[in-house]
């Protein structure tokens, strides 16, 4: 699924790192624009510090349909997946994905 995506981004490279922290790091310093996480298999701690480091770099955090974390719940789970973005993207990656979702069979999931 991720290199459908890929495909219809046109992404022309692409970094394979290990942490989501480390990922969205990688944003706030301008190393790359995105990070497109499909699984839900993420808790709320790997994304509430890179989540503020990233904003205060211009970045943004969502969830694959652009709706933004929560961390007054008590899922702690990222049901909605993740997209981090270097901000000036974040719009059009939604507005992109949105189709490609529903192609996969994604349903939106949010936290309690």
């Amino acid at each position: 699924k991720i290199n459908a995506i890929l495909a219809d981004f046109g992404v022309e490279g692409e970094m394979q790192r290990g942490s989501v922290g480390l990922k969205i790091g990688l944003i706030a310093e301008q190393a790359c624009d995105l990070y497109i996480h499909l699984s839900h298999r993420t808790k709320l701690w790997d994304t509430c510090a890179p989540q503020i480091i990233l904003e205060e770099a211009g970045g943004r955090l969502t969830d694959l349909w652009g709706t933004p974390y929560r961390y007054d719940v008590r899922d702690l789970q990222n049901w909605g997946g993740i997209v981090a973005t270097n901000g000036a993207v974040h719009a059009t990656t939604i507005e992109r994905l949105r189709p490609l979702l529903t192609d996969f069979g994604r349903v939106r999931v949010t936290n309690r």
